[in-house]
Parts: structure tokens; C-alpha cells; sequence
């Protein structure tokens, strides 16, 4: 007679499935740690309010950004990476024509990622110094070049709120700030051109779906567990936990009916 087939315990099996859950949590974590050295690009969507002689605007700009990202360092005792805008084109339309804007040829548009606390990298504070040339209709020429000197510093926000950030990169968060005083625009045109607020959304690169557009979904502000590093790992993690919980009843319960039936 051949031996019965013995089977675990569902308090076994149970057990074993936690742990992977466990495991698993533990190794999604990660993801949300700071990143190596790289670069990551992005869609990008912008609004950029002016003030001038002629009254007031905010101009709606699509196109594409990269940022440049540095290895982790220590500083003070908090985890930090550099980050540097090395590429921008927006376009858009004003109520005089078209306008072009790009990242400064001259000016370095750098800023960081920085931990909140020791030995936990999410959540962060972040900034960008951003530099940019704007090509604008101009007369008697077509267009002219327009540039800032002062830094348009950027933030993490949620609405008109700052938020740190819960993972990299970021997309789907919005970059931005409001001036008081107003950025200049130089060279000074009659049309005394300064900037009251910027607001820039970085979104998956175009033509990017599937992975990518979830991720922007899981990384809106208001789906972000700040501080528990969660997002798209936990929620995989979670679902996971759920299945490997059904799975072991599912087993505990199969067990019980054959050893009834014995």
C-alpha cells in the first residue's frame, strides 16, 4: 500500500506565507530608497504666470525636461542627492504669439533631494533653481530672447501647499511657487515682463504608458503614504498579503475536508 500523502498544518502554511509577505514588504521598501546616479526624463507640463505693462497671463506650456541626478551622500547626517535641470522645452501660446521655453545655456538650473531624517530617505524636501530662456514675439523684430537672473526657485507642492516628496522620480508631482517680489525678466523690454508664479508637473516621457502611467497614478499627493515609503511596491506587497492569506484558508480548509474524509 502506498504511504498517505501528509500535507502542513494551515497554521504552517499560514506562517510561511507571512513571511513571505514580510519579505516581500521589506524588499519593495527599497525601491523608494535614493536612487544611483542617472538621469531621468519626463513629460512635462507647465504654467508660468506674468505680469507686464500690458496686464497679466499665465501661459499653458507642454513639452519634455531631464533632470541629472547625483549618487546619495551623507550630509549632517541625512541622505542627499544633487539634481540639476540639464534639458527643458516648453511651447505654448501667448496672446501675441507663440512662445518657446528652454533651459539657460549659461546658468545652471541645480537643487537637491534631501531626507527629513536620519536613516530614512522618504520623505524628502526637494527644490530646483530654475534658469530659462523664453523666446517671445517681440517687434520690429519677430521674436526675442528673454532671460531671468534671479533664480525661480521650484518646490514639491499639493495645490498651493508644499509636500515632500515619497519617492523618485517624480512624476506626477508638481514642481512650483509663487514670487513676491516677481521674477524679472531681462533684458527690460517697455514691456517690464516678470514672473508672479511658475507650476511645473513632471509626467511620463511621451509616448510612455502601461508601468509609467500607473506609477503616475500611485504618485499623485493624495495617494502617497509620506512617510511609510508605500506607493506602487505596497500596494503590490498588500495584494500580495491579501492573496497569500486567501490561499492559506483556501489550504487550511482543504486540509481539514481530507483528513474528514479519511
Amino acid at each position: 500500500m502506498m504511504p498517505r500523502p501528509t500535507f502542513p498544518s494551515p497554521t504552517i502554511a499560514l506562517l510561511a506565507l507571512v513571511a513571505a509577505g514580510v519579505a516581500l514588504l521589506a524588499g519593495g521598501q527599497r525601491a523608494y530608497a535614493f536612487p544611483p546616479a542617472g538621469q531621468d526624463q519626463f513629460g512635462l507640463h507647465g504654467e508660468v504666470s506674468l505680469v507686464s505693462r500690458l496686464g497679466q497671463e499665465t501661459l499653458e506650456l507642454t513639452g519634455t525636461a531631464t533632470l541629472q541626478r547625483s549618487d546619495p551622500y551623507d550630509d549632517g547626517g541625512v541622505q542627499v542627492i544633487d539634481i540639476e535641470l540639464i534639458s527643458m522645452l516648453l511651447s505654448g501660446q501667448s496672446v501675441t504669439g507663440p512662445v518657446v521655453v528652454t533651459e539657460s545655456a549659461t546658468l545652471a538650473s541645480i537643487g537637491e533631494v534631501r531626507s527629513q531624517q536620519p536613516g530614512q530617505d522618504f520623505p524628502a524636501d526637494s527644490f530646483i533653481d530654475v534658469f530659462a530662456e523664453i523666446l517671445v514675439p517681440a517687434s520690429p523684430d519677430p521674436t526675442a530672447s528673454l532671460h531671468n537672473d534671479v533664480a525661480a526657485r521650484v518646490v514639491p507642492m499639493f495645490g498651493a501647499t508644499p509636500l515632500p516628496l515619497a519617492s523618485w522620480p517624480p512624476i506626477g508631482r508638481t514642481y512650483g511657487a509663487s514670487y513676491d517680489p516677481c521674477v524679472p525678466l531681462l533684458p527690460a523690454t517697455p514691456k517690464e515682463i516678470c514672473v508672479t508664479a511658475i507650476s511645473l508637473e513632471f509626467e511620463p516621457p511621451p509616448g510612455v504608458g502601461g508601468v509609467s502611467e500607473l506609477a503616475r497614478d500611485v504618485g499623485a499627493p493624495s495617494a502617497e503614504p509620506v512617510a511609510s515609503g508605500g506607493g506602487l511596491a505596497f500596494s503590490i506587497v498588500a495584494a500580495g498579503a491579501a492573496a497569500g492569506f486567501a490561499a492559506a484558508v483556501a489550504l487550511g480548509g482543504g486540509w481539514y475536508a481530507r483528513r474528514a474524509l479519511r
